[in-house]
């Protein structure tokens, strides 16, 4: 265990394609962390509805930006990564928000246990008016049992760039849960997951959301996603058997429950109901790593 907090390079890759009622303040919040040390790369799909004006604004800060038809975002989001150069990488959705003092608490946690590679903080659920709809802090991975079995930890996972040197980029041909497969990828070789304290982003429920659009309507559309979702979760039980949130054993499940009430972030699921229907940045003037 160290002291010292990590001063290297961070990159975050931001996909990104017809999203101008949310990037403004998706980018807003990379930009309040105030981090010198942090590399931004946007890789738009070619956006017709205002969002490159946005992106634009932002130029300064930007390590690189592109608008131009695209594979889809697992393709954009590998693209990105190889243009990266930070030590640490990850990747951002612009209907997302990182939370205030996130990068600052995700460097003081790498310093602390340096002997881990993949890092990830809690995520707020939040609506397309900013207030937060769910709270519930992240687990953190076999502290105390031994368990494979776990939420996903969504795009706020920080990963060292070797890992994907050494395990592999996102999986093309997954479009929905590709986030998912690699998480279990890293498990299946023995990676763990360091949590970050407290709350590090904030995920946007809204209709055009690929995972999230069906808590918000429930039509042919979103049916048809949801079959593509479903089959994606069925290929990732094929690839890991025994070992994803879809087919755990009762131990794994035993294990998992136990670990969530020794590490409290069962009791967060209760006691951070306190934050709900109140906006994300009314919060912000406290420090997300107490919260």
């Amino acid at each position: 265990m160290g002291n010292k907090i990590f001063n290297g390079k961070i990159s975050i890759v931001i996909p990104s394609f017809n999203q101008v009622a949310f990037v403004e303040r998706a980018l807003e919040s990379l930009k309040d962390q105030n981090d010198p040390n942090l590399e931004i790369i946007i890789m738009d799909g070619g956006s017709t509805d205002g969002t490159v004006d946005i992106i634009k604004k932002f130029e300064p800060m930007l390590a690189y930006w592109q608008s131009q038809k695209d594979n889809g975002q697992s393709a954009a989001i590998n693209e990105g990564i190889c243009r990266s150069s930070g030590e640490f990488v990850a990747w951002f959705n612009t209907d997302d928000i990182i939370l205030p003092n996130a990068i600052h608490n995700l460097r003081k946690t790498i310093g602390k246990y340096p002997q881990y590679r993949w890092f990830s903080g809690s995520m707020l659920w939040i609506n397309e008016n900013d207030e937060i709809i769910h709270a519930g802090k992240q687990e953190q991975m076999g502290k105390l049992f031994k368990s494979d079995y776990f939420v996903s930890v969504g795009p706020s996972a920080f990963m060292r760039r070797d890992m994907l040197d050494e395990f592999g980029l996102i999986k093309e041909d997954f479009h929905f849960i590709m986030d998912l497969e690699l998480w279990y990828r890293f498990i299946s070789h023995g990676e763990y997951m360091c949590r970050v304290p407290g709350y590090m982003w904030a995920f946007r429920v809204q209709k055009d959301s690929k995972t999230a659009g069906r808590f918000i309507e429930n039509n042919e559309a979103v049916f048809r996603r949801e079959q593509k979702v479903a089959a994606e979760r069925e290929r990732l039980v094929l690839l890991y058997p025994g070992k994803t949130i879809y087919s755990a054993g009762l131990w794994m499940k035993f294990s998992y429950y136990m670990n969530k009430i020794f590490d409290r972030s069962l009791l967060s699921h209760f006691l951070d109901r306190r934050f709900l229907n109140k906006k994300w940045y009314d919060l912000s003037k406290g420090n997300f790593r107490k919260v």
